[in-house]
C-alpha cells in the first residue's frame, strides 16, 4: 500500500560449521518472533522460516577440479522445499553447475572467481528454468552474484612450556 509503514522487532539466528575444510553444515532461522505488523490499511505477519544447508567438497587433482554437491532445505512449517545443487570448480578460478529446486525450477549457473588480498572475489551468473505451473506466466528469471569472501586467520595456538625453574 502506497504510503503504509510499520516498524516492528526481527531477529535472524544461524550455525555455520566446517569439517576439516570437506564437509559443512548450516542451520538459521528468520524472524524468531513471528512479529505482525499491523495498521490500519494492512496486517502483515512476518513468519518464522527455517533452513537447513549441507555439502561436501570432493578433490578430483588429476584434472584441477572440485566437485562441490549439496543440499538445501527452507521451510516455514507449513510448506517445504528441497533444492539439490552440483558445482564443479576448475583450477580454482571458473565454475559451473545446476541447481534443482524440487517440484519448482532447474537454474544452471556459471562464474568466476580470483583471490584478491586477504579474500577470493566472486561474479556469477545463472537463469532460473521454471518447472512448475508457473511457467504459464513466467520465462524464467535471471541472477548477477557478486561477492567477496575473507579469509579469517585463526589465531595461533599458545603454546605453554613447563619448567622446573617456575613450579
Amino acid at each position: 500500500l502506497a504510503g503504509a509503514s510499520k516498524t516492528g522487532f526481527d531477529m535472524d539466528l544461524g550455525v555455520f560449521y566446517e569439517l576439516q575444510d570437506k564437509m559443512y553444515v548450516g542451520v538459521s532461522a528468520m524472524h524468531i518472533p513471528a512479529t505482525t505488523l499491523k495498521d490500519a490499511n494492512f496486517d502483515y505477519n512476518l513468519e518464522r522460516h527455517y533452513y537447513i544447508m549441507g555439502g561436501y567438497i570432493q578433490d578430483i587433482p588429476q584434472m584441477n577440479i572440485q566437485l562441490k554437491p549439496s543440499v538445501f532445505v527452507k521451510t516455514d512449517g507449513a510448506s517445504t522445499q528441497l533444492d539439490i545443487n552440483g558445482i564443479a570448480l576448475w583450477e580454482n578460478k571458473v565454475w559451473g553447475g545446476v541447481s534443482y529446486r524440487m517440484q519448482d525450477a532447474v537454474s544452471p549457473m556459471v562464474g568466476f572467481q580470483k583471490d584478491v588480498g586477504d579474500g577470493i572475489f566472486k561474479l556469477g551468473y545463472s537463469y532460473d528454468i521454471t518447472t512448475s505451473q508457473l511457467r504459464n506466466s513466467s520465462t524464467g528469471s535471471h541472477e548477477i552474484m557478486l561477492g567477496y569472501c575473507l579469509r579469517m586467520k585463526p589465531e595461533p595456538p599458545v603454546e605453554h612450556v613447563r619448567t622446573v625453574r617456575f613450579l
